[in-house]
């Protein structure tokens, strides 16, 4: 009689082991389950940012390639008035010597 509740006793104890350890194991999984889906996320998050900077890069290269043929088309703008304009003062210049 005392060898079955020994017994008994022990396999209470057993059991009890046995549901403290699935109900650690099930919060266990439930944080395991919390950090994955906080690094996905995370990576999501990463991934989006990522694909908004190389979308503001790109508006910013179309930009720097606007820009530079800008300058370019002004570049030569000028040149050509500079050179209109030295035509235009060797012309006076030779007005004036032909008046003098």
């Amino acid at each position: 009689l005392l060898f079955t509740s020994y017994l008994e006793l022990f396999l209470f104890q057993i059991s009890e082991i046995s549901t403290q350890l699935l109900v650690e194991q099930n919060e266990f999984e439930k944080l395991q389950q919390g950090r994955q889906k906080s690094s996905e996320f995370i990576i999501q998050s990463q991934e989006q940012e990522l694909q908004e900077l190389k979308k503001v890069k790109e508006a910013l290269l179309e930009e720097k390639l606007h820009w530079s043929q800008k300058l370019h088309y002004e570049q030569g703008k000028f040149k050509l008035s500079q050179k209109r304009a030295e035509e235009l003062q060797s012309q006076l210049t030779k007005k004036d010597r032909e008046l003098k």
